[in-house]
């Protein structure tokens, strides 16, 4: 129903994809992106770089190649990228802050320097004190 708003005001609805919502999966969100597409609506509609939030309890041992499979399957489809961690026993319990979860960040900020150094980065699940060392921290990681 937004896609025809978005169209006349030349605006991006940015979707996130979680375990515990409509776009669960990654052929959740292909469906939706598919649907925009044939609404004449493709580039109205984009997704928010998050692969923490589509790691199941049971996906965790294979998370770098899910994050990999993600990241390369919507690459153009990115519109923002957040920044945050996840449980170990799944998204569907806990996202807590950046580098304080079981995510390896490795593969994730690869791409992000790789491929897509021009998403804005938005850090989640923390409190304001806890900012200046986790931008530190990515920062390191990108190799700033």
């Amino acid at each position: 129903e937004l896609l025809p708003a978005a169209k006349e005001a030349g605006a991006v609805l940015a979707l996130e994809g979680y375990v515990k919502n409509t776009l669960q999966n990654f052929n959740h969100a292909q469906g939706v992106l598919d649907r925009a597409a044939a609404a004449g609506a493709a580039g109205h509609i984009g997704l928010i770089l998050d692969p923490y939030n589509y790691l199941w309890k049971h996906l965790m041992p294979v998370q770098a190649r899910m994050t990999e499979t993600f990241c390369q399957t919507f690459e153009p489809k990115f519109v923002i990228a957040h920044l945050k961690d996840v449980s170990p026993h799944g998204a569907e319990t806990d996202t807590p802050e950046a580098f304080t979860g079981a995510f390896d960040h490795a593969p994730y900020i690869r791409f992000l320097k790789e491929h897509r150094p021009d998403l804005p980065v938005i850090a989640e699940h923390l409190p304001h004190d806890h900012v200046p060392d986790v931008i530190g921290r990515f920062r390191g990681m990108l190799g700033e």
